[in-house]
């Protein structure tokens, strides 16, 4: 007779461990899916141990943003309205620009400054045309449904900015490289656009 409780039990704990499994499945699905394929990491370190920045850059290309877009649609997060608007406001700057979601670590939090007006680091967009400066950084404040979903890489130490580069002159270019530089050293990331 005590066994049975014991069974019970046991199955509870195994179909509620399931369930768990279920209810995270998607999110994982989303950044694989969707942004794993744009996201690049670099490191910077004084040695082999001391770490003295490291950078998450997910390059926002314009099937990205639409599919993120489609996503929260899906998920009911937004309205048809709302998911046709994005939608619009994609593809005018999609055409116009580069966008980058940067995460940035720094050993010193002095340092993470990429929105002032002189930054510990300076970021470049390098092409065949040669380098550029961006044209915007902002800070930016996720909500963690959007951490969670879409950027889980990004932690609680991290300073999160958009990083957008002009893409007049660059129309036929095959790869985009983003560099992060100081007196410190660099960091660097790259995409293939092929």
């Amino acid at each position: 007779m005590r066994f049975r409780p014991l069974l019970f039990g046991l199955m509870l704990l195994v179909s509620g461990c399931a369930f768990m499994r279920q209810a995270v499945a998607p999110r994982a699905t989303a950044y694989s899916l969707m942004v794993k394929p744009w996201h690049r990491y670099a490191v910077l370190k004084s040695d082999l141990v001391d770490m003295l920045a490291s950078v998450d850059v997910v390059f926002l290309s314009c099937d990205l943003q639409k599919a993120m877009v489609e996503y929260e649609r899906e998920a009911e997060v937004i309205t048809d309205l709302e998911a046709q608007l994005k939608e619009r406001e994609i593809e005018n700057t999609c055409s116009a620009y580069y966008d980058f979601l940067v995460a940035l670590y720094t050993k010193n939090s002095s340092w993470n400054n990429l929105d002032e007006k002189r930054p510990f680091f300076r970021v470049f967009l390098v092409t065949s045309q040669g380098m550029r400066r961006p044209q915007l950084v902002q800070r930016l404040e996720l909500k963690d449904d959007e951490i969670e979903t879409f950027y889980p890489f990004v932690e609680p130490w991290m300073k999160v900015y958009k990083v957008r580069f002009g893409r007049a002159g660059l129309e036929g270019e095959k790869s985009l490289k983003l560099v992060f530089t100081s007196l410190m050293g660099k960091l660097e990331v790259s995409w293939s656009l092929q």
